[in-house]
């Protein structure tokens, strides 16, 4: 059965949908079964594989909302290896058209039938509090958190691990706090390097060792629809999600 990870975090631009597709793709070159599930409304993680939202017949809308949808019918190929459930902008408003029994843990139930084909599920996730996160969470083992060395960011931690919590209490027992990795990291920013350190003193079980640097190949990479660690393999962004791909299957593993 595949491990799930939901990658989370309440502030925008932090990296979080490349990291999601960069993890997966170091984990599909290692040989590991990998789905990738976009539940974020701007489809991000979508469009970073080179697919368009709005040529699919059903995303992930339909998974949430239509009760006869199964997973196996949304899925795609990519040109990555990774297998995809894409999102699309009819995700906006999404409360509104679900059913209000038991909707925090349709994803959940969606993902039953095909996680025994995976290793693993990783689930990106909008910047926000929203039911489609509180969905991802349930159908979840761990949740990994980027964080952007910004006061706002970092503050903004607590009320992450609060809502996580919530959803471990009321909808999700088994959920874990995976751990809680460096994005956009800059070692010339005074501001970086101290906010850094202050992380490791305040989450020292859950801070990642590895960083990931700010570099333009994110945004350039997002434009050719492809994963930075597959269209630049040698470049010190692709060595950066190697790195912190390994710790992620050692706490996994553990």
């Amino acid at each position: 059965m595949a491990k799930t990870i939901c990658l989370a975090q309440s502030k925008g631009g932090t990296g979080k949908t490349t990291s999601t597709l960069n993890l997966g793709a170091v984990l599909a070159g290692q040989g590991y079964r990998v789905l990738l599930v976009d539940v974020d409304q701007q489809a991000n993680l979508t469009v970073s594989l080179g697919v368009d939202p709005l040529e699919l017949p059903k995303t992930m809308r339909s998974l949430l909302v239509e009760e006869e949808t199964t997973a196996e019918e949304i899925i795609i190929r990519t040109s990555e290896g990774l297998d995809l459930i894409p999102a699309n902008l009819d995700l906006a408003f999404i409360e509104l058209a679900m059913e209000p029994l038991a909707r925090d843990q349709v994803l959940a139930q969606k993902l039953v039938s095909v996680k025994p084909n995976y290793d693993f599920v990783l689930i990106d996730t909008p910047p926000n509090f929203s039911l489609p996160v509180t969905n991802a969470m349930t159908a979840s083992d761990y949740v990994l958190v980027p964080v952007q060395p910004e006061p706002l960011c970092v503050f903004g931690l607590s009320l992450l691990v609060e809502n996580l919590q919530k959803v471990k209490r009321k909808l999700n027992p088994s959920l874990v706090l995976l751990g809680l990795f460096i994005t956009l990291y800059d070692n010339s920013e005074a501001a970086h390097v101290h906010l850094t350190e202050r992380l490791r003193q305040d989450w020292p079980d859950f801070l990642m060792s590895q960083t990931i640097r700010d570099s333009a190949l994110n945004d350039r990479t997002v434009l050719e629809g492809r994963s930075i660690v597959n269209s630049r393999p040698r470049s010190a962004l692709a060595h950066d999600y190697q790195a912190l791909t390994e710790e992620v299957l050692k706490r996994v593993k553990r």
